[in-house]
């Protein structure tokens, strides 16, 4: 059941250039950039010419080749060989356990966009598609979750790609989250689904693509890992021109230059050389210093002309960093849109001179879901304090502000009437004795001071006698903002999958496609 759906634009939780891009309302240099579905006929016009098919298809099946297919899944990868199909495509890190409950937020919404985008575009076919992030090497951001408070971790900590993190030793963690979810409804289905996942696969790529096919495969999606030396070979273009040309660097510093007038936070910030360099398990990043090419932290050194042939004979040692990955991404895909958080979407946008450059059609870029869980007795809180869900959607300590507003038990000592009392009397003062100004300022000041200490006492006394409905806003606040961060980057899944027969399928009829909300939905 929705309880609310709170305009993003609306809370503080956004950019500015994101709240923009929502609002239609980006500099014209962006050309008109916003997710409008009237823009689908003109993706897919650009798209018609992507010529990769029959690979993907024989990548994606090699991938799956230790994975039972669903038949929904299995017909959607060989529908990628037709000329009428396109991908609509979300990607995360490889979480444990998923990691936060927005992943699922961010599959699900790529799910239900292509279902809408194959109802109203009956004569085009569109597969939903989760990019694994599988050389992403920050390990520290994957290895724990949060389920009913508890941090949860898996001991790892090595920084290499996370797609060939060997699952050994994470038997603990599934041990601790058993524990954590006790004897719930469906609390062995899930610790049984994580045990075949993570215990009887080698490494934390094939466990995510079991555990997502699992749980979404019945809708469809079809899972691919980007570390691949198949796709690799068809992007060596891309990775050639970088390094002669850094066209990254170019280009997105050409955007920047939009930005910098309208005060927007840049993302990220693009460099001399935006791939990394993999070596038995490392990824390296590789740093350019005129046309010399050093992998950070060894004595390896590369010229031009070197670097350039080990693109010829090995692309699969070449990762894109944060900046390329789209372009990895957007290339080896006949893609029509990307669903992506806050912080994507920038860093996407900033990207849109970089696609002209190198010819890439640029897609539809969809925020994604947000959806916030509340709870029966929260609800019932909020309702007795006489607040509305949507005031704990504001700036910090606005709802404690609002409630004391609403019972008129505001008390302020400073007005307009005794500032204009405070200022007729000391001009009268110095009308009777020049000499006495100072006097009279400083004594006007002292009225102030004490005033003030005045308003603090009063205000401790309202919030003392009020104490029991600003511990409820105070509960109900944390409730929907765990650790003062929205629910969704805290809580994993399973916290609210193992008492909630049809999860997936709840939180999948609640999502807003257009991503412009935020919706509260009540805990079934």
């Amino acid at each position: 059941m929705k309880i609310a759906e709170i305009p993003y634009t609306q809370t503080p939780l956004l950019t500015t250039l994101v709240k923009d891009y929502l609002e239609n309302k980006l500099p014209v240099e962006w050309g008109g950039i916003y997710p409008d579905w009237k823009d689908v006929e003109k993706k897919i016009e650009q798209r018609k010419s992507f010529t990769h098919r029959q690979l993907l298809v024989q990548i994606i099946n090699k991938q799956y080749h230790s994975v039972a297919l669903n038949e929904k899944v299995k017909n959607n990868i060989y529908s990628l060989q037709e000329s009428n199909t396109f991908t609509v495509t979300t990607g995360h890190q490889l979480c444990l356990f998923l990691g936060p409950l927005y992943v699922v937020y961010k599959i699900l919404h790529c799910i239900k966009l292509a279902n809408e985008l194959n109802q109203k575009n009956k004569q085009y076919h569109f597969v939903p598609v989760f990019w694994m992030a599988s050389e992403d090497h920050d390990t520290q951001e994957i290895n724990h979750v949060f389920v009913k408070g508890e941090m949860i971790k898996w001991n790892v900590s090595e920084p290499i790609p996370a797609g060939k993190l060997s699952t050994e030793g994470i038997e603990k963690a599934i041990e601790q989250l058993h524990k954590s979810l006790g004897l719930q409804q469906h609390s062995e289905a899930i610790i049984s689904l994580f045990k075949e996942a993570y215990l009887n696969h080698k490494n934390l790529a094939q466990a995510t693509r079991y555990i997502i096919n699992e749980l979404f495969g019945s809708y469809g999606i079809v899972v691919i890992d980007g570390d691949e030396r198949e796709f690799k070979k068809i992007v060596k273009p891309i990775f050639k021109k970088e390094i002669n040309e850094q066209c990254i660097e170019k280009n997105v510093e050409k955007a920047i230059q939009y930005m910098v007038p309208h005060s927007y936070k840049i993302q990220a910030n693009p460099r001399n050389c935006n791939i990394f360099w993999l070596h038995e398990n490392q990824r390296i990043r590789i740093e350019r210093v005129e046309d010399k090419f050093y992998l950070s932290g060894t004595n390896q050194i590369f010229t031009k002309e070197e670097i350039l042939n080990r693109i010829d004979e090995t692309p699969e040692k070449f990762s894109p960093n944060v900046l390329m990955r789209p372009l990895y991404q957007e290339t080896v895909l006949p893609n029509l849109a990307n669903v992506g958080g806050a912080a994507e979407t920038a860093y996407w946008l900033e990207l849109t001179e970089v696609f002209k450059e190198l010819n890439i059609p640029f897609p539809l870029l969809f925020l994604r879901a947000s959806v916030v869980l509340i709870e029966e007795k929260t609800v019932q809180k909020i309702k007795k304090t006489e607040l509305k869900v949507e005031d704990f959607f504001s700036e910090e300590g606005e709802p404690e502000r609002k409630y004391l507003k609403k019972n008129n038990l505001v008390f302020k000592t400073e007005s307009p009437l005794l500032t204009a009392f405070l200022e007729e009397l000391q001009q009268n003062i110095v009308h009777i004795d020049a000499s006495l100004e100072t006097s009279a300022k400083a004594t006007a000041q002292k009225i102030k001071n004490e005033l003030e200490q005045l308003e603090k006492k009063v205000q401790r006394a309202i919030k003392l006698k009020n104490e029991v409905q600003l511990e409820q806003i105070k509960k109900s606040k944390e409730k929907l903002f765990p650790q003062n961060k929205m629910q969704e980057r805290t809580v994993n899944f399973s916290e609210y999958f193992v008492n909630t027969p049809h999860f997936m399928g709840y939180i999948y009829e609640a999502i807003d496609v257009s991503g412009k909300n935020i919706t509260v939905l009540k805990c079934l």
